[in-house]
């Protein structure tokens, strides 16, 4: 049925989700680059793209638009 392949998809970008998201340690050491950095708002917000800080620090495909922090290679398995 169509909600059954509905509930599918979403277990799927769930486990996939889980492949994405940084581990604590590593949203923490950019964070702690972001929070030292003179583009670091006290928003919250980068000055040079903008984004939320904390929510972009929390992807590892994501990076900083100065070259502080680079995106966090995922192993396979």
């Amino acid at each position: 049925s169509f909600i059954d392949t509905l509930k599918n998809k979403a277990e799927e970008l769930k486990d996939f989700t889980k492949h994405i998201k940084c581990t604590e340690e590593e949203k923490q050491a950019r964070l702690s680059i972001c929070n030292s950095c003179e583009n670091h708002l006290f928003t919250g917000n980068c000055k040079k793209c903008g984004c939320f800080v904390a929510a972009k620090t929390a992807f590892r495909t994501t990076t900083c638009p100065i070259g502080k922090w680079g995106p966090i290679r995922i192993e396979q398995k």
